[in-house]
């Protein structure tokens, strides 16, 4: 009888253990990091302008999620692009690298959110100049969790429309720090949600100037 015990015993850990691993293998690859493979102006949501490859070619197909890491672009693919939004969106966090400007807008008059995880935003160093929104295709940008926007560049990245927390309960903290000489502007407003999703700011920049060009409400 011991024996038969021991052995159910060893067989329910073996269970658990393997269990285990797969557990840890699926929240692993969980989050993945797509790279944007054309400068041709096209929707965020077509699957065939993504790439798990940093340089070129790769597997195509597969939009990022939530958890994912979106890059633009591939470092073979440069040049001027408008990447354009056309549901709400919502990413773990965005690479600019492209060395041509860079503009993600709504892919239609109107409104759409960009939601950003706490990945944050980085301008990469010899990036080119970087625009989120514009005054008639509207993309506010919803801040998911407090994080970091870097740019280490020597061109502009520009926030042309609203900017707010994600969250209605739990404040947030943008914090501005890169160190790059382009600045950022925010030529829209940054606002809390609600008076429990607050949004806070802090800039901590070592070069370029941060510029808030309208009242804001945070």
């Amino acid at each position: 009888m011991a024996k038969r015990s021991n052995s159910r015993e060893y067989i329910l850990a073996l269970t658990v253990a393997v269990a285990g691993m797969g557990l840890l293998k699926a929240r692993t690859a969980s989050a993945s990091i797509f790279y944007w493979d054309t400068t041709t102006t096209d929707v965020w949501s077509n699957g065939t302008d993504w790439s798990d490859n940093a340089t070129s070619g790769g597997t195509m197909g597969t939009v990022p999620s939530s958890t994912d890491t979106a890059v633009f672009n591939q470092s073979s693919v440069n040049g001027a692009e408008t990447v354009q939004v056309g549901a709400a969106t919502t990413i773990a966090g965005i690479t600019f690298a492209n060395t041509g400007t860079t503009l993600i807008d709504n892919s239609a008059t109107g409104t759409q959110t960009l939601a950003i995880g706490t990945s944050g935003v980085t301008v990469n160093s010899g990036a080119g100049a970087v625009t989120l929104g514009n005054a008639t295709n509207i993309v506010n940008v919803q801040v998911s969790g407090s994080q970091n926007w870097a740019n280490n560049g020597s061109t502009l990245l520009k926030i042309s429309n609203g900017v707010t927390n994600a969250s209605n309960s739990s404040p947030v903290t943008l914090t501005l720090n890169g160190s790059g000489t382009g600045g950022t502007t925010f030529s829209g407003a940054i606002s809390d949600n609600t008076v429990t999703g607050q949004t806070a700011v802090t800039v901590n920049t070592s070069g370029g100037t941060t510029t808030l060009s309208v009242a804001n409400s945070f």
